[in-house]
């Protein structure tokens, strides 16, 4: 057992507990049982117990969710200080690698005579082992 693995399952089962029934929809979307998306929370957690940095649009296609939906879905779970998330200007190539550890610094760089190479920015995420998870953890007797 890895020391990461004792924290992936407090995060598996802090993702049932907490946010097996929260729904992602939009704002301007109706809330019918046809497109009930509760438990993709859970799903999208789980997906990031197995990855560290994870390039969002890879994830996405993994999940089969639409990038907007998993956007979202990060987005409230960066609120709520479980997820961190990284906004990188890369190059075609590196992006293709989306090594995020690896990745350049965003800057586009040309020596003389060389093209310029153009710069994308793709956004990273991982989980956010933070306090804030432990405190909700011991606080509700999970443990």
């Amino acid at each position: 057992m890895n020391s990461i693995e004792p924290f992936n399952r407090l995060v598996k089962l802090a993702a049932r507990a907490f946010y097996d029934d929260v729904s992602m929809k939009g704002d301007n979307q109706p809330k019918t049982s046809r497109g009930d998306n509760r438990g993709m929370a859970v799903v999208v957690l789980d997906a990031l117990t197995r990855r560290p940095w994870v390039r969002e649009e890879d994830l996405a296609k993994a999940l089969k969710l639409h990038s907007k939906q998993l956007r979202r879905i990060l987005r409230f779970f960066e609120e709520e200080k479980l997820v961190t998330r990284d906004h990188r200007k890369e190059s075609a190539k590196n992006a293709k690698a989306h090594n995020a550890a690896a990745a350049n610094d965003g800057q586009t760089v040309a020596k003389e005579g060389e093209e310029k190479v153009k710069m994308h920015t793709h956004s990273y995420c991982c989980l956010d082992y933070a306090q804030d998870l432990w405190h909700r953890h011991w606080m509700t007797g999970l443990g």
